[in-house]
């Protein structure tokens, strides 16, 4: 098993009530042998939204809730064993700008899911959206019923168009720091399977080379599937207990997305999944 190579915390974005990412958090920081620091994004409304502004500058009625989140959060994570070295910061600010510029110096950004309408989706607006568009880091996207860091598993969804190195450097590192096997998945059509089922087995084979080399310890499987819908295909083949990690999708004209599998497993609040930028590093 490698040493922690990296100093970046592991950053929670907390918005209410909710535990399951602040546990989950706490055990991937606890994995990575770093630090948890715990953000909550304030936003005020104008003339104060257009700072800078810290929450001592402000009247004690914009910012009594934010701070009783922040509350919460800690009153929650004093009981957990997972980490010990947690920092709590409530920020001033549109709450994706806020993220977005954690994730510069962070090893991972978790986040829940967003709770926003199709409007919201379609124009950047919603958090984990924005994030997955354009973090620097990866983003760890958390469904509501999951209570804790219970993971078995990695599993790596592919396209099988390149060979997907940050998702596969996150995915290992991970694997590698917590002694959990990785299954590579790559999901074709009934038509695509019939014709190209053979350069698919070949480029999920060069997916993985060189990667058992520099992570000798860590077991690795690929699996071709075949189904209509590559997202729940991929729920399918990670079992409960399973990580999944994806690529970024691209962004369109409008901020959108334009890659259907990696945004459906994101919605899906059937497992956790981590977004991967294609040039993360460790």
């Amino acid at each position: 098993m490698s040493p922690s190579s990296s100093g970046r915390p592991v950053v929670v974005g907390v918005r209410g009530e909710e535990t399951g990412p602040l546990d989950f958090a706490a055990g991937l920081a606890a994995g990575f042998g770093t630090r948890l620091r715990v953000v909550h994004a304030c936003q005020v409304p104008y003339p104060y939204g257009y700072g800078p502004h810290t929450a001592a500058d402000l009247p004690e009625n914009l910012v009594s809730a934010a701070r009783r989140v922040v509350a919460g959060a800690q009153e929650h994570l004093d009981t957990s064993l997972a980490v010990t070295d947690v920092e709590y910061d409530l920020v001033v600010g549109f709450p994706p700008a806020v993220l977005g510029a954690e994730s510069t110096g962070a090893k991972a950004v978790v986040v829940g899911t967003d709770d926003a309408g199709w409007l919201d989706r379609v124009t950047g607006e919603a958090v984990t959206n924005f994030l997955c568009l354009h973090s620097s880091s990866p983003i760890v996207v958390v469904p509501p019923d999951i209570s804790s860091f219970a993971v078995d598993e990695i599993v790596v969804a592919v396209d099988g168009r390149g060979p997907e190195r940050g998702p596969m450097q996150f995915a290992f590192e991970i694997a590698d720091r917590l002694s959990l096997p990785v299954r590579v998945v790559h999901v074709m059509s009934h038509r695509e399977a019939i014709k190209d089922i053979d350069s698919a087995r070949l480029v999920l084979a060069e997916t993985l080379a060189g990667w058992a080399e520099t992570y000798p310890d860590v077991s690795a499987s690929t699996v071709l599937a075949e189904g209509r819908d590559p997202a729940e295909e991929t729920t399918d083949v990670a079992g409960e207990g399973s990580l999944v990690v994806a690529g970024r999708p691209a962004g369109g004209p409008a901020r959108g997305w334009r890659a259907p599998v990696t945004r459906a497993l994101t919605r899906s609040g059937r497992r956790p999944v981590a977004v991967v930028p294609p040039r993360y590093t460790v």
